[in-house]
């Protein structure tokens, strides 16, 4: 299973910036990647367990492996390519 982790924080603009696009992702990968959005301030553990340093921070993991890590927004495709690598 693919699963794409969006760490975010209420204050951050470049997060609520990345939301549309994520909208679009979670539309256009429907039953074929489950995507999370964890608050670095309600999950200070979780943010500390990949070690993020900086938001918006998007984990990409594959059958629960850690395999690639993109900070700050980045365009739709960027994204989609990095999925349909691992898809």
């Amino acid at each position: 299973m693919i699963e794409v982790k969006k760490f975010e924080a209420d204050y951050c603009q470049p997060c609520k910036m990345l939301r549309p696009t994520f909208q679009q992702l979670e539309n256009k990968y429907r039953g074929k990647v489950r995507f999370s959005y964890i608050d670095v301030d309600m999950n200070e553990s979780m943010a500390q367990k990949y070690s993020v340093r900086s938001v918006p921070f998007v984990v990409f993991e594959k059958n629960g492996q850690v395999v690639n890590k993109l900070v700050g927004v980045n365009s739709e495709k960027t994204y989609s390519d990095i999925i349909d690598n691992l898809i």
